[in-house]
C-alpha cells in the first residue's frame, strides 16, 4: 500500500465514526454492504476505511466471479456523513480530512474499478446521491430499483467529485452529457440512466425478493459460466481500456491452461475426435 493511502487511513480511523461495510459471499458472489441506515448509508471515516479494508480481501480473493455493491434499508448511499462536520473541527482540520478522504476513496473506488477481476455490479435502491453516485460508477453494472435516484449534487454544495467518480462519468457518457449532471445536479431516473448506458436492469417491483433477484440475474450470465478464471481474466482485460499488452498478457496467461485445455477436450469428445 503506497504510503500517501496508508496515512490517510490512519487519519480516517481516528477520526471513526458510526456505520460498517461488511463482505458476504454466497457461491461465486461478492456482496459489499454499505450500512448506516440512519443517514441513508452515508459513509463515515469509519466506514470509508472498512471499504477498503474489504476491498484488500477481495484483491485476495481467487474464487468469487461477481461482485454486488449494495446498500442497507432500502437505499443505497447519500455520500458522505454530515458528521464530519461535527465538533466544529477547524479549516485545517477539516481541509486534512477532506484530502485524506480523497484519497482513501479514490484510491478504493479506483480499485473496484481497475483492479479487481470480479465483474461488479451497483444495485441502485433509493438514492445514490454526491459521493454516492460516484461510488455507483465504480461499477461494471447498474441494476435499479423502481423509483431509484441518482444524482450529483457536488455544485449544489459547493463542490466538484472527488472520488474518482467524475472523470469516470466523463469516460462512461462523454464530456458534454456528463456537463450536463455534474453542473445541474439533475435527478437521474432509470429511464434516463438506461438511454446514458449508465443502467443495465430494473427490477420488477421495489421489494427485497424482486430487487435481489434482478441483481443475481444481471451477474447470473457471468458466474455461470464454466471457467472462472477465464470470466476473471475477461472482466481485467475490459478494465485495462483496451490495452494491447494487457490483451497479450492475458491471453498467454490462459493458453494451453487447465481451463482452456478441458475446454477443447469437452469439444473434440463432442465433435467424435480422438484425444491425443
Amino acid at each position: 500500500m503506497p504510503s500517501g493511502v496508508a496515512a490517510a487511513r490512519a487519519l480516517l480511523r481516528a477520526r471513526g465514526g458510526g456505520g460498517s461495510v461488511t463482505l458476504h459471499r454466497n457461491g461465486a458472489i461478492a456482496t459489499l454492504l454499505l450500512a448506516n441506515p440512519r443517514e441513508k448509508n452515508a459513509l463515515t471515516p469509519a466506514m470509508m476505511c472498512d471499504l477498503a479494508d474489504r476491498v484488500d480481501e477481495l484483491e485476495a480473493d481467487a474464487h468469487s466471479v461477481g461482485l454486488l455493491l449494495r446498500g442497507q434499508a432500502g437505499s443505497f448511499c447519500a455520500g458522505a456523513s454530515f458528521s464530519i462536520f461535527a465538533d466544529a473541527p477547524t479549516e485545517r482540520e477539516l481541509r486534512e480530512l477532506g484530502a485524506a478522504m480523497r484519497t482513501v476513496m479514490a484510491d478504493t473506488t479506483g480499485r473496484i474499478y481497475s483492479r479487481l477481476p470480479h465483474v461488479s455490479a451497483a444495485l441502485i435502491e433509493g438514492h445514490a446521491i454526491g459521493g454516492g453516485a460516484e461510488l455507483a460508477t465504480c461499477t461494471d453494472l447498474r441494476v435499479w430499483a423502481p423509483g431509484a435516484q441518482l444524482r450529483f449534487v457536488h455544485a449544489r454544495m459547493g463542490l466538484t467529485p472527488g472520488w474518482g467518480g467524475g472523470a469516470r462519468l466523463v469516460e462512461a457518457i462523454g464530456r458534454r452529457r456528463a456537463l450536463l449532471l455534474l453542473g445541474t445536479g439533475a435527478p437521474l431516473a432509470y429511464a434516463a440512466a438506461a438511454e446514458l448506458g449508465l443502467a443495465d436492469a430494473c427490477a420488477a417491483s421495489d421489494s427485497e425478493v424482486d430487487v435481489d433477484a434482478a441483481a443475481a440475474g444481471l451477474l447470473a450470465p457471468f458466474v455461470e459460466q464454466p471457467y472462472a478464471d477465464a470470466v476473471r481474466a475477461a472482466r481485467l482485460l475490459a478494465a485495462s481500456g483496451g490495452d494491447g499488452a494487457a490483451e497479450e498478457r492475458a491471453f498467454l496467461a490462459q493458453w494451453a491452461g487447465r481451463s482452456n485445455m478441458e475446454a477443447v477436450r469437452a469439444v473434440r469428445a463432442r465433435s467424435g475426435r480422438p484425444r491425443r
